[in-house]
Formats: structure tokens, C-alpha cells, sequence
């Protein structure tokens, strides 16, 4: 398939990025590393530059021991200033307000 086949008769786009990370688990922080290159390569095979397209951060499992700071990985990746928020899913935490943001940052 074509990149231009994908993305045909598309009204709004945007990203919502998963994460899930515990302070006694580093190799969860490299995976959301690598995770988001591949993102960022990814749009960037349709000419997107990622800076510019409506991208949400959620802090996923926030319920677990230990979890890793929020702003460790907007640290790490340089993302300052992108929407931010904190969930529990499997609780429904965090979920709705994701969507939300993510509606409001495309209309």
C-alpha cells in the first residue's frame, strides 16, 4: 500500500502515545525511547514532521509500584510542552481525559 493510500478521505490525525514505565524497570524507559523514533520515523515516511502533528503523552499504569516520574520521558525526548496525563486504564483512569485532549488539540 501506498503512503498516500493510507491516509486518503482522513479528517483529523493525531497520536496518542502509551507509556508504561517503573522506576525498578529502566529497559521499560528504552523501549518507550525507541517506541517513539519509530514514531517519529514513521510519520516522517508521510512527510509529517512530528513537531508539528497533534501528539498526546499518557503516563499509563500509574497504579503500579514505583512509577517513573512524569516528565522523565519529555525530559529524555526533548518534548516539552505536549499534553500530558496520567492513567490507570484498566480502572478507566485517565482514558476519557485522554481522548478529550487529543479531540481538543485537532479541532
Amino acid at each position: 500500500m501506498e503512503n498516500s493510500d493510507v491516509r486518503k478521505n482522513v479528517d483529523h490525525e493525531f497520536v496518542i502515545f502509551f507509556t508504561e514505565m517503573n522506576e525498578n524497570e529502566s529497559w521499560l524507559l528504552d523501549e518507550n525511547i525507541e517506541s517513539f523514533s519509530m514514531l517519529q520515523e514513521n510519520l516522517s515516511s508521510f512527510g509529517i514532521e512530528w513537531r508539528q502533528f497533534p501528539l498526546v503523552l499518557q503516563y499509563n499504569k500509574r497504579d503500579l509500584q514505583s512509577p517513573l516520574p512524569v516528565g522523565t520521558l519529555e525530559e529524555r525526548l526533548g518534548l516539552n510542552g505536549m499534553p500530558v496525563v496520567e492513567a490507570v486504564a484498566t480502572e478507566g483512569t485517565g482514558v476519557m481525559e485522554t481522548i478529550r485532549i487529543a479531540s481538543r488539540v485537532v479541532i
